[in-house]
């Protein structure tokens, strides 16, 4: 019994990934020829989804983004007050003055390991 999955044509991979595009435009969906498998790099998850059909991977992203409208929508629900009203901090309030802390600009020696490394000149 042969257990390798046979390489879609180039035609109908183009067609199929045009597909997954048109329904998921937030997604970067690819085939992976040496893989052999459907990837896509949806908005909003942690890695990438794949799945050895297009059809499948489908299945996948519509689940995804399923998810994460509801994720959506419990947050906005988090947020929202007493009878659907958002919530806002007063504007009166004020955040207090930060001391003066050694920045970028304020008192930097400059060059440092990149003069050590001869990538810029050192200060004369």
């Amino acid at each position: 019994m042969d257990t390798r999955v046979a390489v879609p044509p180039r035609a109908a991979v183009a067609r199929q990934t045009a597909e997954l595009r048109r329904r998921f435009p937030g997604a970067a969906c690819w085939y992976g020829e040496r893989s052999r498998l459907w990837l896509a790099a949806p908005v909003g998850a942690r890695g990438l989804l794949c799945a050895p059909t297009a059809r499948e991977l489908a299945g996948l992203l519509a689940e995804h983004y399923r998810l994460l409208a509801m994720q959506v929508q419990a947050a906005r629900q988090a947020r929202a007050g007493a009878g659907g009203t958002v919530v806002r901090a007063s504007s009166s309030r004020r955040v207090p003055d930060r001391p003066s802390v050694r920045g970028r600009r304020e008192g930097r020696r400059t060059g440092g390991w990149l003069v050590r490394l001869g990538l810029v000149a050192g200060a004369a």
